[in-house]
């Protein structure tokens, strides 16, 4: 049998009335599914005789899951880019919105019946999550907020470089150019300059 006439999918909305598809084929042999029984169950990509139950739909045949769970298309990405790569996507320097997508996925997937091999990943992610730099070398390692930042042209050094409140932190080139991180820190009432 031709393997295009063996795709599974659904066509599914969400808690926004949102559409996405997701592939029940591809999932059938993923790794990280291993040991998500109840998950398999619910998006029918493992059949099992004594709960075999039709998903839900609405009256154009999109299964409402999702919708009835309140998991958001995004979620669902998210959680999606963990089963493919075997790691969140987390782009981000916060802290805040790294944990942020690590408890949207850990909910999502929580409500699905759970996935095993997450639940060690987030475990492992907190607890070697190491402490937010002491000593930030740009804006985005600045969890606390305790500086003023300042990008500057190396070629257009300003009095900044004579100044004792100002600190060059990262030096760095983007194709011809030089720029450097100054940082100040904040005090109540002190504006930028």
């Amino acid at each position: 049998m031709d393997k295009r006439t063996m795709l599974k999918f659904y066509i599914a909305v969400d808690t926004n009335d949102e559409i996405f598809i997701i592939n029940c084929s591809a999932m059938d042999e993923c790794p990280m599914l291993v040991g998500a029984d109840v998950f398999k169950q619910l998006l029918g990509v493992r059949k099992d005789r004594f709960a075999d139950t039709p998903l839900k739909t609405d009256e154009e045949g999109r299964i409402l899951l999702f919708r009835e769970l309140d998991i958001s298309k995004m979620e669902w990405m998210h959680l999606m880019h963990f089963l493919n790569h075997g790691r969140p996507q987390l782009d981000s320097h916060k802290w805040e919105q790294q944990c942020l997508i690590m408890e949207n996925i850990n909910c999502t997937a929580t409500k699905l019946g759970g996935i095993p091999c997450f639940d060690v990943f987030y475990r492992k992610f907190y607890d070697e999550k190491k402490s937010p730099p002491l000593n930030p070398k740009c804006p985005d390692e600045d969890e606390f907020d305790r500086y003023h930042w300042v990008l500057e042209n190396f070629a257009n050094r300003s009095l900044r470089t004579a100044s004792k409140e100002w600190t060059a932190t990262r030096h760095f080139r983007l194709g011809i150019t030089d720029f450097v991180w100054w940082r100040r820190e904040k005090k109540l009432d002190a504006p930028v300059s």
